[in-house]
């Protein structure tokens, strides 16, 4: 029980930053276009970024990046060690941030096809 409470905890607190400083001011948004993930999504996915809603992108950047962060956070709070922890906290972020994105990429992938087939 504690775990999940955890997890919602972290969840919440990531989110909630990411919007306060990221959703919500207009500069920032702007520049979320150019961000690390939005590159990634074009080079990797050859998705077209301008195409899909700012604020809609931005959001699901949010709730991807807390999921990550929220789900590392309860990965590593199961491990005793300190150095495991590091250990076990690095890998477990490589990997879920290469499956998230994997994820948001094919979504978006399909979103584009059907946008495409509709005109």
């Amino acid at each position: 029980m504690l775990e999940f409470v955890i997890f919602i905890v972290c969840f919440s607190l990531v989110y909630l930053l990411y919007y306060a400083v990221v959703i919500s001011r207009r500069k920032k948004l702007d520049k979320l276009v150019n961000s690390t993930e939005c590159l990634y999504l074009k080079t990797r996915y050859h998705i077209d970024v301008t195409k899909i809603p700012i604020k809609t992108l931005a959001n699901h950047l949010a709730l991807t990046n807390a999921l990550i962060m929220s789900l590392t956070v309860l990965m590593i709070s199961i491990v005793e060690n300190w150095i495991l922890k590091f250990i076990c906290g690095f890998f477990v972020l490589i990997v879920l941030i290469l499956l998230f994105y994997h994820l948001l990429g094919r979504y978006y992938q399909k979103r584009q096809k059907e946008e495409k087939h509709e005109l």
